[in-house]
């Protein structure tokens, strides 16, 4: 409980960016959203790298890729990771 407590606050905040990037006009040739790396993504949704990285082999989200080839997650990639986190621990009970 004192877990989601904390993140709670992390997550509305996303969602609320969420909602307001969606709602926010887009120039033409503009990219909408941030995009974060796996790193920075995995941080915001609360869990390891390597778990969102598992969450992509698996096909449980499907972040698109930077010229490089990293991958780059979308204000939604994140939150469906976080709800795939959240769903997983209850589903063990936690």
């Amino acid at each position: 409980e004192s877990i989601k407590a904390e993140l709670l606050p992390r997550i509305e905040r996303l969602e609320s960016a969420l909602f307001q990037e969606q709602h926010r006009p887009v120039r033409p040739g503009v990219i909408r959203g941030s995009h974060n790396l796996t790193g920075r993504a995995a941080e915001l949704a609360g869990i390891s790298p390597q778990t969102a990285r598992n969450y992509c082999c698996k096909g449980l989200i499907s972040p698109d890729r930077d010229s490089s080839g990293r991958r780059v997650f979308s204000d939604a990639d994140i939150l469906q990771m976080r709800q795939i986190f959240l769903d997983n621990m209850a589903r063990c009970g936690r």
